[in-house]
């Protein structure tokens, strides 16, 4: 599911290719919102910040806590973190759906 705001769409592009070609993680469900369009009212925004929120549901995440969910999520995206400046993750495993 997508939701995109008239932001750079290169970043959340960037974001889903990653989640959905990683060896580590197979994701069952995923679903990235760009809330951008939202922060861009915010006292300190500037031209370029990338805000999302990402919904993830993948069997590798069953026995780990929520930091390490977060950990891996943001070891998958890597270089790209480098371009979000907030990422509201809520990674479960199917168990918890």
């Amino acid at each position: 599911q997508q939701s995109v705001a008239s932001f750079d769409k290169s970043v959340y592009n960037a974001i889903m290719s990653t989640l959905h070609s990683s060896t580590l993680l197979t994701p069952i469900h995923v679903t990235l919102t760009d809330n951008s369009s939202q922060a861009a009212s915010h006292v300190g925004f500037k031209r370029g910040d990338n805000h999302f929120s990402l919904q993830i549901v993948a069997e590798e995440f069953d026995g780990l806590t929520v930091a390490r969910r977060n950990r891996l999520i943001y070891m998958l995206l890597g270089n790209t973190m480098e371009k979000i400046q907030s990422l509201e993750i809520d990674a479960r495993s199917p168990s918890e759906m």
